[in-house]
């Protein structure tokens, strides 16, 4: 897609791990797409998105996401 364009190859990565996860989480807790964007404030096309690695999370979006699966957010960082 377009958004891929500007993204590096681990960026790609990155965001396809972080929304097969997201996928996971949701099929686990029997949400659905359009109820967890609906809990959002955002429209399922976007959250879908988010499952699929076509959209990046802010640090913001990913709180209210782990807040709304009530599941500890924790993030590696390292720096290359």
């Amino acid at each position: 897609s377009l958004l891929h364009m500007a993204k590096s190859p681990k960026d790609i990565q990155r965001l396809q791990v972080i929304g097969k996860s997201l996928q996971k989480l949701r099929l686990k807790t029997g949400y659905s797409q359009e109820e967890i964007a609906e809990r959002l404030n955002i429209t399922s096309k976007s959250y879908g998105e988010y499952e699929r690695g076509d959209a990046t999370l802010n640090i913001l979006r990913l709180i209210q996401i782990a807040e709304i699966f009530e599941c500890e957010l924790r993030i590696r960082y390292r720096m290359d």
